[in-house]
């Protein structure tokens, strides 16, 4: 897999590449891989995750040879520019998604790819190494390529490339597209080019929702700010929500604490 992902990467000699036919977790690894000095764009690849993880400890579900599971190791970034690495993998990852499959994705705040509705991929970002200037983080992506029996919970509310356009992609190659979107990752943090294609992918723009946090409240998302906080309307005022829990008032419950993991 390695060498075939390498052929369709311009900037392949950056990378390094583990590859694991299964694994507990890409992230815990690659994170593992950062704390022990590894360099800036390892990536770590699996064909399935025996406990693949999302945002707030929870599960991602990742059969086998059922989608693609990386990790990749980033070059040390600002702190100041940490809050804006998972909208831009969102970003990265829809085109990337689009360019091999011509899938277009929209972005439910934070953290998710939708497709039809329904949840295609996850994003989960964790910084490993931290100072005050500067942070080692890690972003895990999992994009469900294949259609495969799903556990009954997840059933309707998960989908994958191969349902929604009638053709699997190849892995390697979707794995290619996605990392070659890294290589110049500090400069589109510092310039953050990226957020009005992140805005207009949003799926939650003039959505009713219900907030979560010190408090429990409805609200109408507005849109989204430069520094990726959810803006609401809340009985005629505006509040920008930069961490906390929301869910669509259609009973699908969201995530979206804006926040890298510190681990």
């Amino acid at each position: 897999m390695e060498n075939t992902i390498r052929q369709h990467m311009p900037h392949g000699e950056l990378f390094t590449f583990e590859v694991h036919n299964s694994i507990d977790s890409t992230n815990r690894r690659a994170v593992a891989l950062a704390r022990e000095g590894a360099p800036p764009f390892s990536a770590v690849i699996a064909r399935e995750q025996t406990a693949g993880r999302g945002r707030m400890e929870r599960s991602f579900h990742s059969p086998r040879d059922s989608g693609l599971y990386l990790s990749l190791v980033l070059p040390p970034l600002s702190t100041d520019m940490i809050g804006l690495l998972t909208p831009y993998a969102a970003v990265a990852t829809a085109q990337a998604i689009h360019m091999v499959s011509g899938l277009e994705c929209g972005v439910k705040w934070v953290n998710d790819l939708f497709a039809g509705g329904r949840k295609l991929c996850g994003i989960l970002t964790e910084g490993a190494a931290v100072t005050e200037e500067e942070c080692v983080a890690v972003v895990g992506i999992g994009i469900n390529t294949r259609q495969t029996q799903l556990p009954p919970e997840l059933a309707d509310i998960v989908t994958n490339i191969e349902g929604e356009t009638g053709n699997a992609p190849c892995n390697a190659t979707l794995a290619a597209a996605v990392l070659e979107k890294f290589v110049d990752i500090r400069r589109r943090l510092a310039t953050r080019d990226f957020m009005n294609e992140y805005r207009r992918r949003s799926v939650l723009t003039g959505k009713e929702v219900t907030v979560y946090g010190t408090q429990q409240y409805h609200a109408t998302v507005v849109g989204i700010d430069d520094d990726c906080g959810l803006i609401v309307s809340v009985g005629g005022e505006t509040r920008t929500i930069s961490a906390g829990e929301v869910s669509v008032r259609a009973n699908l419950r969201i995530d979206v604490d804006k926040a890298t993991k510190i681990v």
